[in-house]
């Protein structure tokens, strides 16, 4: 489920079931290096919107958390928290982190919640046929982590 308004009308009927939020982290950046941020940011979308799909019923796909390269990554983290927090009280028992930016592999123990994390990629120049079957090779990857967690 997304934060649409049919999704939503399905999320509230069946809310007891949907125990998983998915929070995509995408970076902001309007520097020299702007075209690999915005890949960073397509790469976790295009895997989260998998994800969704993948686990529609179980999982809550929440809207991007983006954040600035450039801020400190402590102020990043203490935002990160606070929307956790939220999630938490919104009664999501499990919380992913998603996310294509090497950043968050750094910080990880200071989140305490799962991360995962999948190496940026670029789909521009891929055919349909191949861009489905790398998004299904990560799906195969990160699925283990949902499946211990809900084990």
């Amino acid at each position: 489920m997304r934060w649409l308004s049919h999704d939503i009308n399905m999320f509230v009927q069946a809310k007891e079931y949907v125990d998983t939020a998915i929070l995509p982290l995408v970076p902001l950046d309007f520097s020299g290096s702007i075209k690999n941020i915005v890949q960073t940011g397509e790469s976790t979308m295009t895997v989260a919107t998998a994800l969704e799909r993948e686990y529609q019923g179980r999982v809550f796909l929440i809207p991007t958390f983006h954040y600035w390269v450039e801020q400190d990554m402590n102020l990043t983290i203490k935002d990160l928290q606070s929307w956790i927090e939220k999630l938490k009280k919104a009664g999501f028992e499990k919380v992913f982190l998603l996310s294509c930016d090497n950043e968050w592999r750094l910080v990880e123990k200071e989140l305490e919640l799962p991360l995962l994390w999948l190496p940026s990629f670029s789909l521009d120049h891929i055919d349909d046929k191949h861009k489905k079957s790398y998004i299904d090779n990560q799906l195969a990857q990160l699925s283990p982590y949902l499946m211990r967690a809900w084990n």
